[in-house]
């Protein structure tokens, strides 16, 4: 095992076995509980690693990419500027896993993606900014 304090969750977030990835994301969950923002940002990086999985190639693994958005969802408003700055990470799977983290951080999102809309002039970002809002489920987004 590695010096790094969350190598053993690193190695099991790089595994191309589910049941390692969950375990993985259980054992991030429980360092998430114990830490505060500034230390959950490895963390969250590690978990993000995740949404580059192509599905298409191992529908094995949707579940454990779809249990990885939750797990990000889940971890407050502090993380919606690294999700709204990965929109632009230029790998298409991660922009995609990363606009369905958006949408359930739920109308918390709103107004951050708002923001980066009006200042982006890139059409790409700004296409994956309107696939993030499409996925908030609430009424206050029809006034986005």
């Amino acid at each position: 095992m590695t010096t790094n304090p969350h190598g053993h969750i690193e190695e099991l977030l790089a595994s191309h076995k589910p049941e390692e990835v969950r375990q993985g994301l259980e054992l991030v969950k429980e360092a998430i509980s114990r830490v505060g923002e500034d230390e959950a940002r490895p963390l969250y990086e590690m978990v993000s690693a995740v949404f580059s999985i192509d599905p298409l190639d191992r529908p094995d693994m949707v579940p454990v990419i779809d249990e990885a958005v939750s797990l990000v969802a889940g971890l407050g408003k502090w993380v919606i500027p690294i999700l709204v700055q990965d929109l632009g990470a230029g790998d298409f799977k991660a922009q995609i896993v990363v606009a369905h983290a958006l949408g359930r951080m739920g109308t918390s999102a709103i107004e951050p993606l708002l923001t980066e809309y009006q200042a982006s002039s890139d059409p790409e970002r700004r296409a994956f900014i309107l696939y993030s809002l499409c996925k908030i489920k609430s009424p206050e987004i029809v006034q986005a």
